[in-house]
């Protein structure tokens, strides 16, 4: 920690590290929890909270992460980029999605969290994207994936607020929607099957 002693009136300059070894984290305000969490973390005041090669399991896998923060004003926003392998059980007690009840085994994926601090509204939001390779989807065409070793595009984006969320998914362009989420509720939303689009959609 830097103290200025020149008389001028500013917040001293933070400049700190932490060394994590298999820790375990519960992300409560969404739900995750990280398991043997192991790596360095650094925060300086100017900079924010940064990290690499930051690996722990979660969602029945190993990932690994790199954490760096963006400031602005007197808040910012933390940028977490994720990878690793995830095993569909406990993605789906997670998400609670139907579709989602219909897959089974693992896969690589990519991911990223956004987590605002110190506006009006900071709404963290979770990205999730896989070619599903190792996954089976028990449905009919055109979502149905029988070979587990094909590859399907699908991408997840769910946004946190205070009294819920918003989920949107889109597999391969075959099928896709955005549901609001009250808890593990549908409030609403809508669903399609066939070549998808992604739009708005208003939640009454």
């Amino acid at each position: 920690m830097i103290v200025p002693l020149d008389g001028a009136i500013r917040a001293p300059d933070v400049s700190a590290g932490l060394w994590l070894d298999h820790a375990d984290i519960q992300l409560g305000n969404i739900g995750l929890n990280l398991a043997n969490l192991s790596g360095q973390f650094d925060y300086e005041t100017k900079a924010g909270l940064s990290a690499k090669q930051i690996q722990f399991d979660v969602l029945g896998g190993a990932s690994q992460a790199s954490i760096r923060s963006e400031l602005f004003g007197n808040g910012g926003v933390t940028l977490i980029e994720l990878e690793g392998d995830v095993d569909m059980a406990p993605v789906n007690a997670w998400l609670d999605l139907t579709l989602l009840r219909l897959t089974a085994g693992s896969t690589a994926y990519r991911g990223s969290l956004s987590v605002p601090y110190g506006g009006r509204e900071d709404q963290p939001v979770f990205e999730f994207a896989s070619d599903l390779q190792g996954i089976t989807i028990d449905m009919p065409p055109p979502i149905g994936k029988i070979v587990a070793d094909a590859h399907r595009a699908l991408r997840v984006t769910q946004s946190f607020e205070a009294n819920g969320s918003e989920v949107a998914f889109d597999l391969d362009q075959s099928a896709g929607g955005i549901l609001r989420l009250t808890g593990d509720e549908v409030q609403g939303g809508i669903i399609e099957i066939g070549r998808y689009e992604p739009k708005a959609v208003a939640f009454d």
